[in-house]
Order: structure tokens, then sequence, then C-alpha cells
């Protein structure tokens, strides 16, 4: 009687499932590598002191999927490839002005701009364009 009852909780109890699904498989770790190019909208100086200089920046990284742009005027946009006007309130008629600008970018939408896999890229602006 006593196996019969044994074998009954077994049968009952059934088994443990197995999930193993071979070796793990891991996701690769993207890591982001940032880098731009530069274009003025318009070659007239004349233009762009009156308006402001437009400045079309494009972003030419590796695996970025979150941008955050610092144009050097305190500036910023968290666009892939954003224009900006920069004003001539700063520079006088006759001289030329220089933005640092930092393109951060990340490989992943919500990691934060510290993170090691996060990157930097810098350039320079020149404001007018040079005649």
């Amino acid at each position: 009687m006593k196996r019969c009852i044994l074998f009954l909780a077994l049968l009952l109890a059934g088994c443990e499932e197995n999930n193993y699904n071979g070796p793990s498989k891991t996701e690769p770790v993207l890591e982001a590598f940032a880098s731009f190019d530069w274009n003025y909208l318009s070659q007239n100086q004349v233009q762009c002191l009156g308006q402001g200089c437009g400045i079309q920046f494009l972003d030419r990284s590796a695996n970025a999927r979150r941008w955050l742009w610092s144009f050097g005027d305190g500036g910023n946009s968290g666009l892939k490839d954003p224009v900006h006007f920069y004003r001539d309130d700063n520079c006088g008629r006759n001289s030329n002005c220089s933005y640092v600008v930092n393109l951060q970018v990340c490989p992943e939408p919500d990691l934060r701009f510290d993170d090691e896999r996060c990157s930097v890229a810098t350039s320079v602006v020149i404001v007018p364009p040079p005649s």
C-alpha cells in the first residue's frame, strides 16, 4: 500500500519543467562613437550677420540612439541633425566668433550620458563664414 501512495504522489506532483534552451545568448554590448559634420546654411556674411548665422549639424556617429548637442553659446538640442542659429550679438561686425560644439551620443535612449558606452565629439565652429 505504501508503494502505491508514493507512486500516486509522484504522479500527481509531476516533474519540474526544464526550460533549458542551450547556452545563454547575451546581447552584445554596443558602444556609441560620436562624430559629426557641419555646414553653413548661407555663405553670405552680410546675411549671416543680419539674421543670425544658420548651421546645419549632421550626425555621423556609430551606434547612436540618443543625442545631446551643446552649441557653445548656451543653446542645445536632442535632435539627430539639428539646425542652430548663432546670433552676432557677441561678435563685432568685423570679426569672427568661434564656438566649441560638443555632441554626446549613447547607444540606448535610456542611458545617462556619463555611461561608459556613450561618447563625445568636439569641433570649433567659426561664425560668420570666412570670406
